[in-house]
């Protein structure tokens, strides 16, 4: 008994507050629409595509191609390192003028591998798109002289040079408008639920019977102080029926006596 009271309280309050879920779930939509089109600062990407080549004979390129599997695992580290981003820091404040930090450059650089692939390819992040393909391009070329330079085995080889992104890869306009639909949408359900919990007022008869298990005996009509108020006529009119209805009852007495 209670939990069907529990359900259909839940579903009446829900039903009788729908108004206040939908205003609270537009809002949302607008304030997450605002933050996502005009707060966020939209970021592009651009990668460059390389392979690790080999120079092996048929009779040894399973080996060597497993070598190189490995060894993309070290050019990540090589990428990463001083001596590549302290290359590409120099030169992108020198052509682009722009001053970037080694750590901001490790968030914007990324070396990703194909899954059981030679090729693999430098991924970088900006504000700014031909800055993200000028980087992932610099990058790329700093870090194949380097591999050259080092004592690292193996040779790599540009396949594809990055491009300026057309559009950003973030924010996602319509996964945010959806999550904020859904956050709005689930606050306003919480207040409504709260606020009918805090409420302890009895607002029918079979509440009192259901809480006292007796009847009610009678309700008093709602009344604003509009209803209240009465006007001139009224008042002149409710004062004739007054002084009317005292005349007969004193006419009344006086005939009885």
């Amino acid at each position: 008994m209670d939990e069907k009271f529990n359900l259909s309280f839940l579903f009446q309050t829900i039903k009788e507050k729908l108004p206040i879920i939908i205003f609270c779930s537009i809002t949302g939509v607008l304030i997450g629409g605002y933050i996502s089109f005009f707060w966020i600062t939209p970021q592009y990407s651009s990668q460059t595509q390389m392979i690790a080549a080999t120079k092996s004979t048929e009779e040894n390129l399973s080996n060597e191609i497993t070598a190189n599997l490995q060894l993309v695992k070290t050019y990540k580290e090589l990428v990463l390192s001083d001596l590549v981003l302290g290359q590409v820091q120099e030169k992108v404040e020198a052509e682009q003028k722009q001053s970037m930090s080694l750590s901001q450059l490790r968030e914007a650089i990324t070396l990703e591998q194909q899954q059981e692939s030679l090729f693999f390819s430098i991924r970088t992040v900006s504000d700014r798109p031909r800055l993200a393909a000028y980087l992932a391009n610099t990058t790329s070329q700093v870090f194949q002289e380097a591999l050259a330079e080092s004592q690292i085995p193996g040779e790599i080889s540009i396949t594809t040079e990055a491009t300026a992104a057309r559009s950003p890869i973030s924010p996602n306009h319509k996964l945010n408008l959806v999550l904020s639909l859904f956050i709005g949408g689930m606050v306003g359900f919480l207040f409504v639920l709260l606020r009918a919990s805090v409420d302890q007022t009895i607002k029918s008869e079979q509440a009192v019977y259901e809480i006292f298990n007796t009847n009610a005996l009678g309700m008093i009509p709602y009344t604003t102080s509009v209803d209240m108020k009465m006007s001139a006529k009224d008042k002149d009119l409710l004062k004739r029926n007054l002084s009317e209805d005292s005349l007969r009852v004193s006419r009344r007495q006086r005939k009885r006596v």
